[in-house]
């Protein structure tokens, strides 16, 4: 930029925002300063500094003439006490905007933090465990900040936002000149961050692109069912086959930005999108008019599609949310003897015999949801008096006899009372680690071997079973073994501790920490366990 040009900057009494004004006055820029102390702006007397007396959160502020005549407007705003309880600045952004637009005021640079997850994206697993864990008490911050994001990329379009997420550790001496990336995340000194901010407000490249990075448009289905979709390339390199797809330029999805899926379900593929920005999937209540046969039917057959897709691209986590999700659906919908009061008497609730073979013919030999389905098919046999002829054409399947066979042995040693069987399997899965699926790197981890075990038997498991089917489960976070009853704890008697008892409330939040640890990375993830396993991360 040639000329000297004007900054409206809020926030530039804050630890970024005053290295940022002592920057753009040192290039001789004039900077106008909504503070509600201007006292603390420095340098006191420059000339080209005007200060206007306020705050974002007074009912009577004009903000119109706060951004007439100004080329930039640069938010640094941050009250982490007042955003426990409102999102200020997103309420204040949506009055500021109109008034850019009535002034002409094209460009705004908004700092969110580093924690603060982009618009229609999720944060690495490092940094899901830190706002978690070290920063929980500023989660309404993160929360405002998100809500400013998709504020301005939904309905600000016409205005050239830029949101920097920065990484601040403190204050000190320079650490070097920072870049914008969509892949890595330092941390820098509120110095090197206002150098930034400084940089970037000016940078034609950086508009629009900081909250969602560059995107992917993917096309999926055939025939008349053909459906479109653009989505955030970073979102879709978080797993298996998109990943080697879309990064390094190696294959032509990747130097296009354009991935074709002719073979697959739209649906499957939408369930994928979803459990990527939400970490959970999504299946829709019964139907008015819908029967619980017609129901159970719709979600099994949901399940398959949503399984195969998450083994042809590699997706364990999402494999896995499934086979949680079939439990559960297998557990509360399939038929099974009335209780005491006759409260659930589903016992004509049948698994239709062409989703049982359409199951069979759409996977392998040994898969977790065959083992499901054989386990369901020696139930309704063994426990229920349904004749073995009603399930004959499963016969025609490889690997079939061989399941059924495995099913007949869990049934039999459940029949026994043998200590930790379960059966069907389907009421307890957490018990059975065969039943899911896990990232070579978490099998490959030797360094710890009793860490290494207890993660391939839980690792890659978006929702570990806190509270599943009635039950809760509770593991020392060294060798994560356990019971039930309490969720995880610090440490065990053998590692040295005795199990912490939690509230629900903490419960909770430990959930969303151990959901975030194991989300797409499981080694890294286990390497986080290891190296913060004495801190109490979940106990407390």
């Amino acid at each position: 930029m040639a000329h000297a040009a004007t900054f409206l900057v809020l926030g530039a009494t804050g630890g970024t925002g005053k290295h940022f004004v002592a920057r753009a006055l040192a290039n001789g820029h004039k900077v106008r300063a909504l503070v509600r102390t201007p006292s603390k702006l420095p340098p006191a007397g420059h000339e080209k500094l005007e200060a206007r007396h306020g705050s974002i959160t007074d009912d009577n502020l004009d903000t119109d003439a706060l951004v007439a005549g100004v080329d930039y407007v640069v938010s640094m705003l941050g009250d982490v006490d007042a955003q426990k309880h409102a999102k200020i600045n997103t309420a204040f952004v949506k009055k500021l905007v109109p008034s850019m637009r009535l002034h002409g005021v094209r460009r705004f640079l908004y700092q969110a933090g580093g924690l603060s997850r982009p618009h229609q994206g999720q944060l690495p697993p490092l940094l899901w465990v830190i706002r978690y864990t070290l920063a929980r008490g500023y989660g309404g911050q993160h929360e405002d900040n998100e809500a400013v994001m998709a504020y301005l990329a939904t309905e600000a379009d016409d205005i050239e936002w830029i949101v920097h997420r920065a990484g601040i550790g403190s204050d000190g001496p320079s650490k070097g000149l920072l870049q914008r990336s969509n892949t890595s995340f330092s941390v820098a000194t509120f110095g090197d961050c206002a150098e930034y901010s400084y940089r970037t407000v000016m940078d034609d490249a950086a508009v629009h692109t900081a909250v969602n990075g560059e995107k992917t448009t993917v096309i999926v289905g055939s025939g008349d069912d053909v459906r479109t979709y653009t989505v955030p390339k970073a979102l879709l390199c978080n797993v298996g086959w998109f990943r080697a797809a879309l990064e390094g330029g190696r294959f032509q999805e990747g130097v296009t930005g354009s991935i074709t899926l002719p073979e697959d379900k739209p649906e499957a593929f939408e369930a994928m999108q979803y459990y990527l920005y939400y970490g959970e999937l999504e299946f829709g209540a019964i139907a008015d008019g819908v029967s619980e046969v017609e129901w159970l039917d719709r979600e099994l057959k949901e399940c398959l599609h949503i399984s195969v897709f998450g083994d042809k691209y590699d997706i364990p986590a999402l494999e896995n949310a499934v086979i949680l999700r079939l439990c559960d659906v297998l557990t509360n919908r399939a038929p099974r003897y009335a209780d005491k009061d006759d409260k659930f008497d589903n016992r004509d609730l049948e698994v239709p015999s062409a989703t049982l073979e359409l199951y069979y013919a759409s996977t392998s030999a040994g898969s977790p949801l065959r083992m499901l389905m054989a386990d369901y098919v020696v139930s309704r046999v063994r426990q229920y008096g349904m004749l073995y002829s009603h399930f004959e054409k499963l016969e025609a399947f490889d690997g079939f006899a061989e399941e059924y066979a495995s099913a007949q042995t869990a049934y039999e040693a459940h029949a026994r009372n043998e200590h930790g069987t379960n059966f069907p399997r389907y009421l307890q899965p957490y018990k059975y680690g065969e039943l899911f699926c896990f990232e070579e790197e978490a099998e490959e981890e030797e360094e710890d071997a009793a860490h290494a075990n207890a993660f391939r038997r839980y690792g890659g498991i978006h929702n570990p079973p806190r509270t599943a089917w009635g039950h809760s489960f509770s593991a020392c976070t060294r060798c994560l073994n356990g019971g039930a009853d309490e969720c995880f704890v610090q440490l065990c008697g053998d590692c040295g501790n005795t199990y912490k008892k939690q509230s629900v409330e903490e419960k909770d939040k430990d959930k969303k920490f151990v959901d975030a640890l194991v989300r797409s990375n499981p080694a890294l993830a286990l390497e986080i366990m290891q190296k913060m396993q004495n801190g109490g991360m979940f106990g407390r």
